[in-house]
């Protein structure tokens, strides 16, 4: 019961943790690694958060798992500019909407959620994929590209 109680209150903390680093923004100059690494700190721990709500079956909208999700990629991206980070922080984002797409499945199939949240996890899905596509693909030839479109 106290497990479920922390677990139910965990993410409006997170979100309001989220909202205090946003307000301290720095006052004078501040590496663009050093706001990074806070965003990557606070996107880890909102999908801990999730992934808590998830295995206690108060599973958060599809929506707030793929916000988190895409703040916790675009944090890592950040972090490094080196193009196989970049794919491995997209690849990783795409195993978790994959994640959020097989529970919402399941749990619309046992007739606990809505045709729409299903639809918005399958589009979530088919949005990281595209992401990674293009990722993968970014840096091959140009003229294959524009002879297709």
């Amino acid at each position: 019961m106290f497990r479920q109680c922390t677990v139910r209150w965990m993410l409006p903390g997170v979100i309001l943790a989220a909202v205090a680093v946003a307000a301290s923004a720095p006052t004078g100059p501040e590496k663009a690694s050093a706001i990074a690494q806070r965003q990557l700190r606070v996107a880890r721990e909102a999908d801990r958060a999730l992934q808590a709500l998830r295995k206690a079956r108060e599973g958060p909208r599809a929506e707030q798992v793929c916000r988190w999700s895409r703040r916790l990629m675009e944090a890592e991206r950040q972090m490094s500019e080196e193009s196989a980070s970049q794919i491995a922080a997209i690849d990783a984002h795409l195993l978790r909407m994959k994640a959020m797409e097989k529970l919402a499945k399941g749990v619309y199939h046992q007739g606990a959620l809505g045709y729409w949240e299903l639809l918005e996890a399958k589009g979530r899905v088919l949005e990281a994929e595209c992401l990674s596509s293009q990722a993968k693909h970014a840096e091959g030839p140009r003229s294959d590209r524009s002879a297709s479109g």
